[in-house]
């Protein structure tokens, strides 16, 4: 088991960096999409 220092670039961080970032794109996604349809019956 390797430990990390403090200073080096640990390969879990940026995975999730890129799972949190795809998770608010999913909810924006989401939002937008619900907004969207909401609009669309006020018609």
């Amino acid at each position: 088991m390797t430990t990390h220092r403090r200073g080096d670039r640990n390969p879990d961080d940026w995975l999730d960096w890129l799972l949190g970032l795809l998770i608010v794109a999913a909810l924006f996604t989401f939002a937008g999409w619900c907004l969207t349809a909401l609009a669309w019956h006020q018609h």
